[in-house]
C-alpha cells in the first residue's frame, strides 16, 4: 500500500479546473487504473477534524472514532516519549505570526539546531508551568502537560488556519488558561531570542510563536497481526507514522522525504519498501510530501511529489511484487488538502488497486479525483478499505 499523504485536492481554476493529481504525469497509476479498480473512500469520519493522522488510522483498518486519541500521543510513541497516567501529549510547533496573523506553520522552515536553542530557553523559564518540551526536528516538537483537564481544551492545527488571526484560534475551554499563558510566555521569549535576530538579519522568516494542538493520551490499539493475521511493516517519513507502526506492532522503517526532496529520497524509500516486501506480508509506504506542498500552497511541488512517487516508488514496487505468485498493490490518498486554501478537507479521496483477484470491471482511463468519483466503488467507512484490499 502506497499512501499519498494529502494527495487529493480541490479543482484548481488556474489549471483548467484540474487537480495536481489530475495534471500530474502518472503512467504507473494510470496502468493500475486500467488493469484494476478505482474508487473513492471516506477516510475522515463525521465529527473528526480532517488530517493525515485520522486518515492514516482509517487506511490501516482502524476506526478513528474508536481508536484515535490525538496526534500528539502517537508522535510521542514515535519518538520514544512515555506518558504518565495524568499526562497529555501535545504537538508543539514553531510557527510565525506577523501583525497577529499566522503566516507560516513551519516557522520559516526553521532548522533543528536553531529550534533546539529556542526551545531550550523556553523550557528553562517555564518549568513552573508543569509543561515539558521534547525536541523533535525542524518546526515539529512535542509538549507533555500534566493534568487530564488538558483533554478538554479546544485546539486547532496551525496548518489549517494560515492567513487567519492567531488570537481567534488560541486554546479555549477546559485547561485552556494554562496553555495560553504558557504560549504567551514562549512568544515573548522567541520575539527577542538571538536565533530569531540572526534569522531576521539574514532575511529569513523568524519562528515567533509556539503552537499547541493535537493533544491526547496514549491509545490502546489491537495489534495489526492479531487483527488481520499478517506481518506488516511501515516505511514512513513522519514521527506519527513511526509511532502508529509501533503501536500496531508493525515494523517501523523511517525515511526522510520533504516536499521539495529530489529523486534520490524517493528512490531510497522504494529501496526500503522492496526490502520490507521480502520479509513481510504487507508493506505500507506513507509519504507526507504532497500534504506539505498543499499546505504551502505550492501546486507545482504537490504535482511533482506525486510524479516522483509514481515513477520512483510505485513503478519499482509494481515491478518487484509481480515476481511473487500472488500480489496486490493499493495506492490511496489519506485525506485531501486544498492547495488553493492551504487547508485540509474531509471529502472522500481516490484509491486504485490491482493484482491477484482484482478484476477490472471497466478499465479506468486514468487516476484522479473525478475518475474515482465516477466509479461504482465508493467505501463510506475508510477503516473497511484495508479488509477489502486484503480479502476482496
Amino acid at each position: 500500500m502506497v499512501v499519498l499523504g494529502g494527495g487529493a485536492d480541490d479543482f484548481d481554476p488556474n489549471a483548467g479546473e484540474r487537480t495536481p493529481l489530475a495534471t500530474a504525469s502518472t503512467p504507473t497509476l494510470d496502468r493500475l487504473a486500467a488493469e484494476g479498480r478505482v474508487g473513492l473512500v471516506r477516510t475522515i469520519p463525521e465529527g473528526l477534524a480532517p488530517g493525515g493522522d485520522v486518515g492514516l488510522v482509517s487506511l490501516m483498518g482502524y476506526d478513528p472514532g474508536a481508536y484515535f486519541t490525538g496526534r500528539g500521543p502517537i508522535e510521542a510513541a514515535g519518538r520514544g516519549v512515555s506518558l504518565g497516567r495524568d499526562e497529555v501529549a501535545f504537538c508543539c510547533h514553531l510557527v510565525t505570526v506577523v501583525d497577529g496573523i499566522l503566516v507560516d506553520h513551519t516557522g520559516g522552515a526553521i532548522r533543528t539546531h536553531e529550534a533546539a536553542a529556542l526551545l531550550q530557553r523556553v523550557d528553562d523559564v517555564s518549568r513552573d508551568t508543569g509543561i515539558r518540551i521534547h525536541l523533535g526536528h525542524g518546526y515539529q516538537h512535542l509538549a507533555v502537560v500534566r493534568g487530564m483537564d488538558m483533554l478538554d481544551a479546544a485546539c486547532t492545527a496551525p496548518q489549517d488556519i494560515l492567513g487567519e488571526a492567531a488570537e481567534d484560534y488560541r486554546p479555549r475551554g477546559g485547561g485552556a488558561k494554562r496553555l495560553t499563558d504558557f504560549m504567551r510566555r514562549a512568544d515573548a521569549i522567541l520575539a527577542s531570542h538571538e536565533v530569531n535576530q540572526v534569522r531576521r538579519d539574514l532575511g529569513e522568516t523568524p519562528a515567533t510563536a509556539l503552537w499547541l494542538w493535537g493533544q491526547g493520551v496514549m491509545p490502546i490499539l489491537p495489534r495489526f497481526r492479531q487483527q488481520y493475521g499478517l506481518r506488516a511493516a511501515m516505511v514512513c517519513d513522519s514521527d506519527f507514522g513511526v509511532g502508529l507502526a509501533k503501536l500496531l506492532g508493525m515494523t517501523p522503517m523511517p525515511m526522510t522525504v520533504g516536499y521539495d526532496a529530489g529523486t534520490a529520497a524517493y528512490e531510497n524509500a522504494a529501496g526500503l519498501a522492496v526490502a520490507a516486501a521480502d520479509e513481510h506480508e504487507l508493506v505500507v509506504v506513507h509519504f507526507e510530501s504532497p500534504c506539505e506542498a498543499g499546505h504551502a500552497g505550492d501546486a507545482l511541488a504537490k504535482r511533482t511529489a506525486i510524479e516522483r512517487i509514481d515513477v520512483h516508488v510505485v513503478r519499482r514496487l509494481l515491478e518487484h511484487v509481480q515476481g511473487f505468485d500472488q500480489w496486490r498493490l493499493l495506492v490511496a490518498a489519506d485525506h485531501a488538502v486544498s492547495t488553493a486554501q492551504k487547508t485540509s478537507s474531509a471529502v472522500s479521496v481516490p484509491f486504485v488497486m490491482a493484482g491477484t483477484g482484482v478484476a477490472a470491471v471497466v478499465g479506468a482511463p486514468g487516476f484522479d479525483e473525478s475518475i474515482a468519483a465516477a466509479s461504482d466503488l465508493h467505501i463510506e467507512r475508510g477503516s473497511e478499505l484495508m479488509e477489502y484490499f486484503l480479502r476482496l
